[in-house]
């Protein structure tokens, strides 16, 4: 219970510092181009107090910490003739202003995962090549299915295993060999988690497989459920790190687009797509597995995380950063801006329709983890 609570309070900690930064991203380049911001919020509101004005900016701390925004002068249309209102500037710089914030998050898990390269060493199959590198650690990762014998002996997401019947594994082929060469009722796994051991004591069942050789025969093999990994990390000199970081943050960013097109384009269809994505109850549940497989997880979570708010704020969605940036290229298109207020209705129902979809994934992430 009580790591529970510290993984949904870690969780929101990061949330809160990469959407403040997101939100800084907006806060300097509209200042830089003389838009006045008439509030940077720490949460949001209600409103708990005002911290103090600066430059005509009031800076207030809300109830609740979800991170923070800023609410820029003629943000929605209004005082469109005024110099220092958002609407009144030309449209490549209030593009600048609305893609400023993405580009915080980007620049944030490029930094990460730089930091991460450099130090500790993070996951080696998040690049193409570890030549130029250094092994720092290599662990074999267990994640039990629901209601498997390993689950039921305490196994938990993200163990790494150190030994299998006193056995040292290193390898998936050591553990899949120790695995089905036991012939016993309890299968004794040691297990490192949160920086110490536990040993389980797992009942082994058992599961059908059928072979070809020379005639197709059944055969049964003990198993104890869990799907295994062999997780390697590897760390650079700082200046191939910073390459890497930036390969790193390439290949997840193609990652994440294959998945949305492949979402879009099944829905299109009329197919149900595959589950790839999560709410804010999966990526707690994500940063509590972070934290007992350690470090380099959680240096990856942030910057993943990181990625994956940028990601989401770029799309052309009403009310988004990449909505209104649409309204704007179309207004550069036609010559015009839209009229304001039907702007401001097309982004308050993209706004309510992108909180119906966050509910539905929760209530979907609540099932899948917790039932």
């Amino acid at each position: 219970m009580l790591f529970g609570i510290l993984s949904v309070v870690v969780f929101f900690t990061i949330l809160s510092v990469l959407v403040i930064a997101h939100e800084w991203g907006h806060f300097i380049t509209a200042r830089f181009f003389g838009v006045r911001v008439e509030e940077f919020g720490l949460g949001f509101p209600p409103k708990a107090r005002t911290l103090g004005t600066s430059k005509g900016t009031e800076y207030t701390l809300n109830w609740l910490p979800l991170g923070g925004f800023v609410r820029l002068k003629g943000e929605s249309g209004e005082d469109s003739q005024d110099e220092d209102s958002f609407a009144k500037k030309a449209v490549w710089k209030r593009l600048i202003i609305l893609c400023a914030g993405v580009f915080m998050n980007f620049l944030i898990a490029i930094l990460v995962f730089w930091v991460g390269f450099s130090t500790v060493g993070l996951h080696a199959d998040l690049i193409r090549s570890t030549e130029g590198g250094t092994k720092t650690e290599q662990k074999i990762v267990i994640y039990p299915q629901k209601d498997s014998p390993a689950a039921k002996a305490g196994a938990e997401t993200g163990d790494a295993v150190v030994s299998v019947e006193g056995k040292n594994i290193t390898t998936v082929d050591e553990f899949v060999a120790g695995i089905r060469s036991f012939t016993g009722k309890d299968l004794a796994m040691v297990v490192r988690r949160s920086g110490g051991e536990k040993t389980l004591s797992v009942p082994v069942g058992t599961a059908e497989i059928k072979e070809t050789i020379d005639q197709e025969k059944t055969t049964t093999r003990p198993v104890i459920g869990v799907e295994v990994r062999e997780l390697q990390h590897v760390r650079f000199p700082v200046h191939i790190a910073l390459v890497k970081a930036c390969e790193a943050t390439a290949n997840i960013i193609t990652l994440n687009a294959r998945m949305l097109w492949d979402i879009v384009a099944k829905l299109a269809q009329g197919h149900k797509p595959q589950d790839g994505f999560v709410g804010p109850v999966g990526i707690a549940y994500a940063t509590g597995t972070g934290l007992r497989m350690g470090i380099q997880e959680m240096i990856g979570l942030i910057a993943q995380l990181s990625l994956g708010l940028a990601i989401m704020n770029i799309l052309p969605i009403p009310a988004l950063d990449g909505g209104r940036a649409l309204f704007a290229i179309i207004e550069k298109i036609k010559g015009r801006p839209m009229r304001a207020n039907v702007e401001n209705m097309i982004h308050t129902i993209g706004f309510l329709a992108l909180m119906l979809l966050v509910l539905v994934i929760t209530f979907r992430d609540v099932v899948r983890f917790f039932f």
